[in-house]
């Protein structure tokens, strides 16, 4: 395996890819994890007591660890989540919208630096590794404490399942949420990509109420994503292990749901121990539905041709009997015509 890759498999220092969504850990574990062999003291110190830590110092990534419920002596901070997988979360007192900190997590982005989330139902407990945030809204007003919501990315708990972790939660903030009943994945079956089409001509847009726009839905759309990349991640287990290499399928990772900016969904590998980071792009349109993929995806398959590969998912309905994909090795350029649909603008 290229050290290049290596270096982008884990993508930090540390060794955060041991974390496990769910698996309780204490300070002490969540320290040693984050910065090996650094110093701890209970209580006290960089590990010991503060609710936020910036890891590596000076990154812009961070370490959220949170008790929920009520104000105490201990925790002077009313922080929650809710059915929906929102966080709701209080800065410390002393910061107002000047303070770096606060201008820095108004700006976070996903795609370029982390946050990971790590709750406890109350100051007896571990804590449970939650996943990555990523910036939802602030109330304009109140600061000293500064009042934020975060999106728990890639969210599939239900209120059993946090009942039983023993995790208050708040009603959904969304009013139409519906907790999605878990489901067997269906059979995954690679196949051919589909035939290159001449690119059509541009025109004026046509609007018409029949015509969907599969893109925007999938966009929107929090569980297909999560669910094409389960598929995939237990494909990928499966045919190394089919094909004698069980020790690669222990080792595949599924990376997004620890490193939103890693450019790819899974860490995966050929026969031959090659790095493989798949990108996964999921649909319940037709093979050739479009697809959104950020400039740093695309700039990650650019920077690791020999080991980047796209797949493109395609039918995931709710009754699909079965799956099927696509795969588009290196370079997205290469494969796709890309289109800017935004752009990022600032004043002056």
């Amino acid at each position: 395996m290229a050290s290049n890759d290596q270096v982008h498999l884990t993508g930090y220092s540390g060794n955060i890819q041991q974390l496990r969504r769910y698996q309780r850990y204490s300070r002490y574990d969540i320290s040693q994890l984050f910065e090996p062999g650094c110093s701890f003291s209970p209580g006290a110190g960089r590990w010991g007591i503060p609710g936020i830590v910036e890891t590596p110092k000076n990154s812009g990534q961070f370490v959220f660890l949170v008790t929920l419920g009520p104000p105490t002596d201990g925790n002077p901070y009313q922080d929650a989540i809710t059915a929906d997988g929102y966080l709701i979360w209080e800065s410390q007192s002393r910061h107002d919208f000047a303070s770096p900190l606060i201008q820095q997590l108004l700006q976070h982005d996903p795609a370029q630096r982390a946050i990971h989330l790590f709750l406890r139902g109350n100051r007896h407990d571990q804590y449970a590794y939650m996943g990555v945030l990523a910036y939802h809204d602030h109330h304009p007003s109140k600061q000293n404490p500064v009042h934020f919501v975060w999106q728990i990315l890639h969210w599939d708990l239900s209120p059993q399942q946090l009942t039983d972790m023993a995790l208050p939660y708040r009603a959904a903030l969304n009013p139409l949420y519906q907790p999605t009943p878990a489901k067997p994945l269906p059979p995954l079956q690679r196949v051919d990509p589909p035939a290159v089409n001449p690119a059509p001509k541009r025109g004026k847009a046509k609007h018409a109420a029949a015509n969907i726009d599969w893109a925007a839905r999938d966009q929107r759309n929090r569980d297909l994503g999560l669910r094409g990349e389960r598929l995939v991640l237990q494909y990928e287990i499966a045919q190394l292990q089919q094909q004698g290499h069980a020790k690669l399928a222990a080792q595949v990772k599924h990376v997004a749901l620890h490193n939103a900016a890693a450019g790819y969904d899974i860490a995966s590998f050929y026969p031959d121990g090659r790095a493989k980071l798949i990108e996964v792009k999921t649909t319940q349109g037709p093979a050739d539905t479009p697809f959104y993929i950020s400039a740093n995806e695309v700039n990650v398959s650019s920077e690791h041709p020999d080991a980047y590969v796209l797949y493109r998912v395609y039918g995931l309905s709710e009754d699909a009997d079965s799956v099927q994909f696509f795969e588009l090795p290196g370079p997205v350029g290469q494969h796709c015509q890309l289109e800017a649909v935004s752009f990022r603008a600032r004043v002056g």
